[in-house]
């Protein structure tokens, strides 16, 4: 399913394909009406998504690059932004060109964009043909190896352990190899300088990433 809404996540114009998200820990189930008679029961902390803004970063499993030199893994010491995207949304599309002057203007940072969701690969391969003069970063395909798109490796391993359901969705990757921040492309002119000189705040960017699952968890 494809729709473009107002991400939640990222409180800007995004595009989603409404996969079902579940909680990242299920109720203990230890847990009896006896006991909650027995002794008074502590308000239950908020169970962060698995993959989260601090957490050592994915595998890099792409099927293939349309364009640049392929990344198979992340250097220690480099900064890395994998930015979500598809054809069939539009926000995705006009982000681009924000993300090639941002690689111009960042270029010890490797941007690569990683297409997934699409029906159709050739779909991504007539786009980066027909922009590629426009695009200055890396392009790759998800790692689909059933046929659906919903269970592409990037997609399952990157946004759906993120309880991400909305893209263009950038994620960035600090040198130590960890989730420097989970944001919007067009926002990465705020976050990455901050992150390349080492003063951003990961605990805080942590807390704002919960705060926005929360709110995605309760939509439904």
């Amino acid at each position: 399913m494809r729709r473009c809404s107002i991400g939640l996540l990222l409180f800007v114009l995004g595009c989603s394909r409404a996969p079902t998200l579940t909680p990242s820990s299920p109720p203990d189930p230890g847990f009896t009406e006896a006991a909650t008679k027995s002794k008074p029961v502590a308000e239950d902390k908020p169970v962060p998504p698995a993959l989260t803004v601090g957490s050592p970063a994915p595998a890099l499993k792409v099927g293939r690059f349309l364009k640049g030199e392929p990344v198979t893994s992340f250097e220690p010491g480099k900064v890395y932004v994998i930015e979500f995207w598809a054809t069939w949304c539009k926000p995705c599309i006009k982000a681009m060109p924000h993300v090639s002057a941002l690689q111009k203007e960042f270029p010890e940072v490797t941007f690569i964009g990683v297409n997934i969701w699409e029906e159709e690969v050739s779909e991504a391969e007539e786009l980066v043909k027909k922009m590629e003069a426009q695009l200055e970063y890396r392009i790759a395909v998800d790692e689909v190896t059933d046929g659906n798109p919903d269970h592409g490796a990037m997609s399952k391993t990157w946004l759906k352990a993120a309880e991400l359901s909305t893209i263009p969705t950038a994620i960035i990757v600090d040198g130590q190899g960890r989730i420097a921040d989970i944001t919007h492309p067009m926002d990465l002119d705020e976050t990455l300088p901050q992150i390349i000189a080492g003063k951003w705040d990961t605990a805080a960017a942590a807390q704002r990433h919960l705060k926005n699952v929360l709110k995605e968890r309760e939509q439904q």
